[in-house]
């Protein structure tokens, strides 16, 4: 494989880790910088994510791992976003970065060619969403939009999406974990293509 290995001294390892209690292994290995145009083929039955100004490398990181155990097509970051190297993003993918295709530094313009290429709707999700993510026609080409931890979806984008989903909850809870809510809109929509691969 063309592997090089070193073995170095403690002290060493100490500046190399990023973590308290580490395995023992560092290693260097080259990015996989994915953009428009180097995107494998996307089943049209395959979701792609769209994921809007996220801030937290934890979260981006648990959603990498749903959207590549949920069969998602590729994961979209919009300008703004975490990196999705960052050291905590990588620990939490648990390799899911090696699985599904990230773009990141996504403009609005190059969303909207996209989906002109590919002839996707664009469902957002809100909680003062019209359609239950349960209602949603997933039987065509989508991508699913969700926003930051903080302030979710702005609405300019909203107005120019296809549709608003919701995820309905009872009126006495706050709004879900954003990773938990694409983790529930991604599955059902794997779930109504009869969880095609």
């Amino acid at each position: 494989m063309g592997w090089t290995f070193y073995a170095v001294t403690d002290s060493v390892y100490d500046k190399l880790k990023d973590t308290r209690t580490p395995q023992g292994l560092a290693a260097m290995l080259p990015f996989f910088a994915y953009t428009f145009d180097s995107l494998p083929a996307i089943a049209p039955e395959k979701a792609v994510l769209y994921l809007r100004s996220i801030q937290d490398p934890g979260n981006l990181g648990t959603i990498l791992r749903t959207a590549a155990a949920a069969n998602a097509g590729a994961v979209l970051l919009s300008e703004g976003s975490v990196d999705v190297y960052n050291d905590k993003t990588i620990r939490s993918a648990m390799g899911a970065i090696f699985k599904v295709p990230v773009v990141q530094d996504v403009t609005d313009e190059q969303l909207d060619q996209f989906c002109a290429d590919e002839d996707r709707q664009v469902y957002g999700t809100a909680p003062e969403g019209t359609v239950s993510y349960v209602d949603a026609d997933y039987s065509q080409p989508v991508i699913l939009a969700f926003g930051n931890e903080g302030n979710g979806l702005p609405g300019p984008f909203l107005d120019c999406c296809d549709d608003v989903l919701t995820i309905p909850m009872r009126p006495d809870t706050e709004s879900l974990n954003l990773s938990m809510s694409v983790g529930i809109v991604l599955y059902k929509a794997w779930e109504k293509n009869g969880f095609k691969e």
